[in-house]
């Protein structure tokens, strides 16, 4: 389950910008095209420094270990990125942002081959309908670390530009960058503060998609990453080829299993949660008496 998983097709150069079109507006369980490139780009660069701090764990005193850096001050909050961070988004905004970040990063992650799959919430969100739950504040992400390991010479601290036309017709411009924390390769928990290895990071908003990698920590078979989450290699491999937001996604072998086991039995049979209705057949999502797709 090594490097034999890493399936990379990095067709890599080091110099230029890309531009890609995502649509985003879409009809839950069908497959349109989401990415519309008009000509031929090549691969974009990192992002120079000027106008970015990169290590934005130095704002936090002289004494921390502490990579990325979040606002703070409530659970809704530690879901921006410091260094992109202008206001907090009514659920509205923070939906439409939660659903192009997923959507951009499975279309550049689905561009070039890199085995990455849905875990914690945004799993939950998949199982319950391919879509994010409508209270979450995040998206989570898994991939090995062999996988990241690979992408991290080329890809790491480089911008993405998208035009991107939602559901209403407006044309928006967004960029995205893929920041790989400089702690990564350390495989222990050391201090906690850099138990994400990596953020894709929406830099209109600050908002950002978590990446975390597993590894194989000896001959037992089990894979875990920083953040404690230990998983048997069956439970994850063969990934499963599925859709989330409209966008083609890979899911663990055991999806089921591994929401029981982090998230208790009744995450995957209970029907109503924090104000919120879940029941099969149905494409709605809101408040009590709309409904929650289940696949």
């Amino acid at each position: 389950m090594g490097s034999s998983r890493v399936l990379l097709a990095l067709r890599l150069c080091s110099a230029a910008c890309v531009v890609m079109v995502l649509t985003s507006g879409y009809i839950l369980f069908q497959s349109p095209v989401f990415i519309e490139v008009t000509e031929p780009f090549p691969i974009p660069t990192p992002i120079p420094a000027e106008g970015i701090e990169r290590n934005a764990h130095k704002n936090l005193g002289s004494g921390s270990t502490k990579y990325y850096s979040e606002p703070g001050g409530s659970y809704e909050l530690m879901h921006y990125d410091t260094r992109y961070f202008q206001k907090e988004l009514a659920a509205d905004e923070r939906r439409t942002v939660l659903e192009d970040l997923i959507r951009s990063y499975l279309n550049v992650t689905n561009h070039y081959e890199i085995e990455t799959w849905l875990a914690h919430g945004t799993l939950m969100g998949w199982w319950w309908g391919g879509r994010i739950m409508p209270w979450d504040s995040d998206i989570d992400v898994q991939l090995s670390f062999e996988t990241l390991n690979s992408i991290a010479p080329e890809l790491n601290f480089t911008e993405f530009r998208y035009e991107m036309r939602h559901a209403d017709g407006q044309l928006v411009s967004k960029s995205y960058l893929l920041d790989i924390n400089p702690y990564y390769g350390e495989a222990g928990v050391g201090d906690g503060n850099n138990v994400i290895d990596a953020r894709w990071i929406d830099t209109h908003s600050g908002m950002f998609v978590d990446i975390t990698a597993v590894r194989q920590r000896d001959d037992s078979g089990k894979w875990s990453c920083k953040d404690r989450h230990t998983y048997e290699g069956a439970e994850l491999w063969p990934l499963i080829e599925s859709e989330f937001e409209g966008v083609p996604a890979l899911v663990p072998a055991k999806p089921t299993a591994l929401l029981r086991a982090e998230y208790g039995q009744e995450s995957t049979q209970r029907e109503e949660f924090m104000g919120y209705v879940l029941r099969p057949e149905t494409d709605q999502s809101c408040h009590l008496g709309c409904l929650l797709t289940v696949p």
